[in-house]
């Protein structure tokens, strides 16, 4: 029998294989890193495209948690912004970036990462997208340091 803990990260593990992509936040660096293969990272465009689709996102504040945690949000707001646990915009911003991601993803190969930054906005952080080579796992950049405070 599979111990808690074994159970829990096969779990995850599992999430972020059905998700594409793996993320995490640089705080040093204000940097949200996105991690994925062409398959991946095309997933991550579709997810900001099936949001802006949703008649019921048009209102400001509203949103989608994403990933094994929720700890990414994708939210309608006034303006597009990235911050550290977030990316909002108006709907027409976030299809503009899924836009984005997909003429990146065009013209890059494995291996090579690109970026967007909101220069409107000094504040936002920087998204970077880092292209691996096809049948990357996303779920291989996740440490699950957390596991280690639950008991067996």
């Amino acid at each position: 029998m599979l111990s808690k803990k074994k159970v829990i990260e096969a779990a995850t593990r599992d999430e972020w294989r059905e998700l594409g992509f793996y993320f995490d936040y640089e705080e040093s660096s204000k940097t949200y890193n996105i991690h994925g293969d062409r398959t991946g990272l095309s997933k991550f465009s579709k997810l900001l495209l099936d949001y802006t689709s949703n008649p019921s996102n048009a209102e400001p504040s509203e949103h989608d948690h994403i990933g094994p945690y929720m700890s990414l949000e994708i939210r309608t707001g006034k303006a597009l912004k990235i911050h550290e646990n977030c990316i909002e915009g108006t709907l027409d911003a976030l299809r503009m970036l899924s836009r984005f991601l997909e003429d990146q993803l065009s013209h890059s190969d494995s291996g090579q990462s690109f970026s967007f930054r909101n220069e409107d906005d000094a504040s936002s952080s920087l998204l970077c997208f880092h292209l691996h080579p096809n049948g990357f796992d996303a779920s291989s950049l996740d440490s699950m340091e957390w596991l280690k405070n639950i008991e067996e």
